[in-house]
C-alpha cells in the first residue's frame, strides 16, 4: 500500500518574481503481503544488525547514497537535525502502529524539521516497514514516488531513524535541501558577490536599499536612482532569472543591497528577502 502527498505551492511578490516551495512525502508499507519464510527470517535479520537501531539506519544511509551515486548524483550528507525530526515522528508512528506522515496532534513535517533546527527550502519524507535495510531500500527504489525522493538532485541532506519492533524494521527517512542560516549582513555580502559577477558594483550606500527592503513598494529618494527590485529567494548561489534579465536590460553599473525579514514567511522554510537599488 502506497500513500502519496505532493503539495506544491507558488507565490509571486510585487515584482512578479516566482518563489517555489515543495513538500514531498512518501510512504511505503512493505508488510502487506509477507510470506511465512520472510516472517520467520525477521529475527535473524535483526540479529545480524546486532539489534542496534543506529546500525540499521546507517546501513540505509549507505544504500541510499549508493543508489544516488549509481545515477550520477552527489551523496546526501547526514544531518543531525533531520535525524531529530525523524526520531520525533518515529515515536508517534510506533504508538499508532500504522504509517502516516502526520498523526492527530502532531506537527507537520515542515514544522518538525524547523523545530529540530533545520533551515531548508525543500523537505521530503519516506516511511517504510520492512524486514531489513536492504528490503526497505529495494522496496523504495521499486516505488516511483519513493525513488523520486531518493534520486532528487535538489535534496542535499538526510536523517534516518530505524527501529526494530516485533520483528519488523520501521524507518523514517527525512530529506531536505539544507540552507545555511545567514544574517542580513551575510545575505547582503553574498548578493553583492553575485552582482559583481554581473558587472555591477554593489558598494552603494546600504541604507536606501534596507529601507526599500522593509517597505512593500516605492522608490527611495536620492540622486541617480533608476530602479528598485525586491525579491525573495532560498538560493543564494545565484540570482533569480527574472532579476538577472532585468539587470541585463537596464545596463546598470552600480547598486545598493539591503536584506530584511521575508514579507510573508513560510513556516519552517528559510527564505531571504532582498532589495536592490540600481543606479
Amino acid at each position: 500500500m502506497i500513500k502519496l502527498c505532493v503539495p506544491v505551492g507558488a507565490e509571486f511578490d510585487g515584482k512578479g518574481l516566482q518563489r517555489m516551495v515543495r513538500i514531498r512525502k512518501r510512504i511505503l508499507w512493505m508488510a502487506a503481503l509477507i510470506c511465512g519464510g520472510l516472517m520467520a527470517a525477521a529475527p535473524v535479520m535483526a540479529q545480524a544488525y546486532g539489534g542496534r537501531q543506529e546500525d540499521a539506519a546507517r546501513a540505509i544511509f549507505r544504500l541510499t547514497n549508493q543508489d544516488r551515486m549509481r545515477h550520477g548524483l552527489a551523496p546526501l550528507r547526514w544531518d543531525a537535525g533531520l535525524e531529530r525530526s525523524a526520531a520525533a515522528h518515529m515515536e508517534w508512528m510506533l504508538r499508532a502502529r500504522e504509517l502516516e506522515h502526520q498523526y492527530p496532534g502532531e506537527a507537520p513535517l515542515t514544522e518538525r524539521a524547523r523545530q529540530a533546527g533545520v533551515h531548508y527550502s525543500e523537505v521530503a519524507e519516506n516511511l517504510a516497514a520492512g524486514f531489513s535495510p536492504e528490503s526497505v531500500e529495494v522496496g523504495w527504489m521499486h516505488s516511483p514516488d519513493h525513488r523520486r525522493n531518493i534520486l532528487d538532485g535538489g535534496l542535499t541532506d538526510v536523517g534516518i531513524v530505524a527501529v526494530w519492533h516485533y520483528g519488523r524494521l520501521y524507518v523514517v527517512q527525512d530529506f531536505a535541501h539544507v540552507i545555511m542560516a545567514r544574517g542580513p549582513e551575510q545575505v547582503e555580502q553574498r548578493v553583492g558577490e553575485l552582482l559583481r559577477q554581473q558587472g555591477i558594483d554593489p558598494d552603494g550606500p546600504r541604507a536606501p536599499a534596507e529601507e526599500a527592503c522593509r517597505s512593500q513598494r516605492g522608490t527611495p529618494g536620492g540622486p541617480g536612482v533608476r530602479l528598485v527590485i525586491r525579491f525573495e529567494t532560498s538560493n543564494l548561489n545565484q540570482l533569480p532569472e527574472q532579476v538577472v534579465e532585468a539587470l541585463r536590460r537596464g545596463h546598470y553599473r552600480r547598486a545598493s543591497v539591503g536584506a530584511c525579514a521575508p514579507e510573508r514567511p513560510q513556516p519552517g522554510f528559510t527564505m531571504f528577502r532582498v532589495a536592490l537599488v540600481l543606479y
